[in-house]
C-alpha cells in the first residue's frame, strides 16, 4: 500500500483481521478471500482477485490495499464494490466510447443472465397476455408436443448448461471451449427434435449462458448464476410478482453488503459522499483526462 494514499481505518482492519487468523496454513489466495470476508454465506464475494499487475498497481493508486500470497501467482485487493467487478484493465486502454458502450453491456449482461429464465417462465404461465399476440401463439405452438412443463423445461436446461461449463473446466484447454459450443449445440438440436425442449427454452438458457460469459470476474458470475435459481423458483410459484420479489432481494441483499466500511453498491448509492467524482468511473467510462480524481478509496487530502 501507498501509506500517503490508504484510508488508516482500511489498513488498522485488514492488520486486524490478518493477525487474528488461526490456520494452519494459506496455500491460495482463495482460501485467505474466505477467511477474510464478513459475510460468510453471501454468494458474492467481498474482496477482489487479480493476477495481473497492472490492475493491482493501479489498485495501489487507488489508495487500495494489495495482499500478496506465496505460492499463488494471485493477490487480492481490497475494498471491493460491486462496480469494480465489471471493470476489466483494458477498459482504459482504448477509446472510452467504445469502452463505455462494452461496460454498459456488461451491466445488461448481468442482469439478461439472472432474469431471462425467470421472466420467460412467469410470462409464458402466468402472464402470457402480456406477450404480442404472434409471440405467444409460436410459443403456444411450438411446446404442443412437450411433454413437461415451462418450469421443468427451464431448469433442465439451465442444469445442462452447467453440466458443459463444469465439464469444460476439466478437460484440456484446446478442448474445453469446444466441447462447451459443441456439446450445447448437439445437446439443443437434440431436444428440441426429440421433442423434449421447445426452441424458445433452449434460445433463452443460450442466451442466459453467453451473457453470464461477458462479465469479466469469474467469483460475481458464480453469484448471479445462484441467484438465476432463485428468481426461477420465485417466478414458477408466483408468476411477475415472484419475478419482482427475486429481484428486489438481489439487490437488498447487495445493499447490505460492505467491503471495508465501504458500501458495496457505491457509487451507485451514497455518491455524494464524494461529491459524485467515483460516477466518472462507473457505468461509463469518461475520457481519461477526466479522471484525475480522488476515490473514496484514499484518505482525504491524499493525492496520487
Amino acid at each position: 500500500y501507498f501509506s500517503d494514499l490508504v484510508r488508516p481505518e482500511i489498513l488498522r482492519q485488514a492488520k486486524r483481521q490478518l493477525e487474528r487468523l488461526r490456520t494452519d496454513g494459506i496455500l491460495d489466495c482463495g482460501s485467505l478471500e474466505q477467511l477474510l470476508e464478513k459475510r460468510q454465506f453471501s454468494p458474492f464475494p467481498q474482496l477482489q482477485m487479480t493476477e495481473r499487475p497492472d490492475k493491482a498497481a493501479a489498485a495501489l493508486l487507488e489508495g487500495r490495499v494489495v495482499l500478496v500470497v506465496d505460492n499463488t501467482p494471485f493477490v487480492i485487493l481490497l475494498p471491493v464494490t460491486l462496480n469494480l467487478f465489471f471493470q476489466a484493465a483494458e477498459d482504459y486502454y482504448d477509446r472510452w466510447e467504445i469502452m463505455s458502450l462494452i461496460r454498459f453491456m456488461r451491466y445488461v449482461a448481468a442482469f439478461v443472465a439472472v432474469a431471462l429464465p425467470g421472466l420467460y417462465l412467469a410470462l409464458t404461465v402466468y402472464h402470457p397476455e402480456l406477450l404480442p399476440t404472434s409471440l405467444a401463439l409460436k410459443i403456444a405452438t411450438t411446446r404442443q408436443s412437450i411433454p413437461f412443463s415451462v418450469a421443468v423445461e427451464v431448469i433442465s436446461m439451465e442444469l445442462a448448461f452447467e453440466l458443459l461449463r463444469e465439464a469444460g473446466v476439466r478437460l484440456p484447454s484446446p478442448v474445453s471451449a469446444t466441447i462447451g459450443i459443441v456439446g450445447g449445440i448437439i445437446i439443443g438440436s437434440a431436444a428440441v427434435d426429440a421433442g423434449l425442449v421447445s426452441p424458445a427454452v433452449v434460445i433463452i438458457s443460450a442466451l442466459t449462458g453467453i451473457c453470464s460469459f461477458v462479465i469479466p470476474n469469474i467469483s460475481v458470475v458464480s453469484g448471479l448464476r445462484l441467484s438465476k435459481y432463485l428468481v426461477i423458483f420465485l417466478s414458477a410459484t408466483l408468476g411477475l410478482y415472484g419475478f419482482w420479489a427475486g429481484i428486489l432481494l438481489l439487490v437488498v441483499h447487495l445493499a447490505g453488503l460492505s467491503s471495508y466500511g465501504i458500501p458495496y453498491l457505491y457509487p451507485f448509492c451514497s455518491a455524494s459522499v464524494n461529491h459524485y467524482r467515483d460516477l466518472e468511473d462507473s457505468l461509463f467510462r469518461l475520457p481519461l483526462p477526466w479522471l484525475k480524481r480522488q476515490s473514496i478509496f484514499m484518505k482525504k487530502g491524499g493525492k496520487r
